[in-house]
């Protein structure tokens, strides 16, 4: 729902950020909290989620996944330059930038990009959170 109304990544994506990261907290029922830190109009996500709409939309996602090729397996399935990733999803940005015609955005300028992610690249105790807004913690 937040998606179909907030169109915009910079509108949708902190607020989606912001559930997901209480679920992760444990804080289920404290969701609805995320309106007032995204700063816009909860209403029409609130109707949407309420109504029939919300169950549209799913499926829609749904059958979108299910078309996905090649097709996905687990979640997350991330895919770049029509391969999947696999278990090395977390090193997606050195894939993005081995595969990226043309000047390299700067997140490519910490990437060995020639040699690929080292094992120290694949631990990661907990899901990192990250933030649209540097100068406010996640």
């Amino acid at each position: 729902c937040a998606i179909a109304f907030w169109p915009s990544v910079k509108d949708h994506f902190p607020f989606i950020h912001c559930v997901e990261k209480l679920v992760y907290e444990g804080n289920y029922t404290q969701w609805e909290t995320c309106f007032e830190a995204s700063a816009l109009d909860p209403k029409p996500v609130l109707d949407c989620y309420s109504g029939g709409y919300g169950s549209k939309l799913e499926l829609m996602y749904a059958a979108v996944t299910a078309a996905l090729q090649p097709a996905h397996q687990y979640v997350p399935w991330v895919v770049v330059d029509r391969k999947p990733l696999c278990e090395d999803y977390d090193n997606f940005i050195h894939y993005v930038c081995k595969g990226y015609k043309g000047t390299l955005p700067s997140a490519c300028n910490y990437q060995d990009i020639e040699n690929g992610p080292n094992e120290a690249d694949h631990i990661h105790p907990r899901p990192v959170f990250y933030s649209l807004h540097p100068d406010k913690s996640a």
